[in-house]
């Protein structure tokens, strides 16, 4: 049929083409007959011993599910990945930046204003210095092998002073805002790169979003 849908064609290894391919003189690959073969034995067993058939599908089950309950899952990340997948050197990548062993957790803190103003003002950049610390110190983790609470400065292992930018920043903004201060060379709080002390650091991963430059000409 011409501009039609041509019908599907039907296994060979079910239905009526698998006992014509039986049935033939030249019954085409031993592989096909042998499945033809097995399938028919399955079929004349069950047929004949219905229960019995029962039965030992669901002694199988009952294992298999016994199995999946007793064997602990180690990773679920990659456990069902298939070898030689992409996902698992991206993923190796990411393991070995963020952490040398066991899985990596980055745990990340945002902080806005209520009145979604600029957080460059001295009371906001004070609150969050004090968020800092309290995260820092008091959010703690009980430890197995050594049966106590440790804080997070101690169970951290990697970036764990990514936030001290912060800090040093709101350091050098109340040392400059003293009565008496001058500019000085050792503490320049420009953006993107500033300076304090001869330490530079980097203010993008903080304040990436409405950020405005002013030129001052004197």
């Amino acid at each position: 049929m011409e501009g039609g849908i041509r019908p599907k064609r039907q296994s060979i290894l079910i239905g009526q083409r698998s006992l014509d391919v039986y049935g033939e003189q030249d019954k085409g690959p031993k592989f096909v007959i042998w499945i033809i073969d097995k399938f028919r034995k399955w079929g004349f067993f069950i047929s004949r011993w219905p229960w019995t058939a029962i039965i030992i599908c669901l002694i199988i089950s009952g294992l298999s599910m016994v199995k999946i309950l007793l064997t602990p899952q180690h990773n679920e990340i990659t456990g069902y990945t298939p070898y030689g997948a992409r996902a698992k050197d991206e993923f190796q990548e990411y393991q070995d930046f963020f952490s040398s062993k066991g899985l990596p957790v980055a745990p990340y803190l945002f902080v806005v204003a209520k009145d979604n103003g600029s957080m460059i003002r001295p009371d906001y950049m004070r609150e969050t210095v004090k968020i800092l610390n309290y995260a820092m110190n008091n959010i703690t983790m009980y430890n197995r092998l050594t049966g106590e609470n440790e804080s997070f400065n101690h169970f951290c292992d990697s970036f764990c002073q990514l936030n001290e930018p912060i800090r040093q920043f709101y350091n050098g903004y109340v040392i400059l805002s003293e009565p008496g201060a001058e500019p000085t060379s050792r503490i320049k709080l420009t953006y993107p790169i500033s300076s304090v002390f001869g330490r530079k650091f980097s203010l993008q991963t903080f304040w990436q979003y409405s950020v405005q430059l002013y030129c001052i000409f004197i």
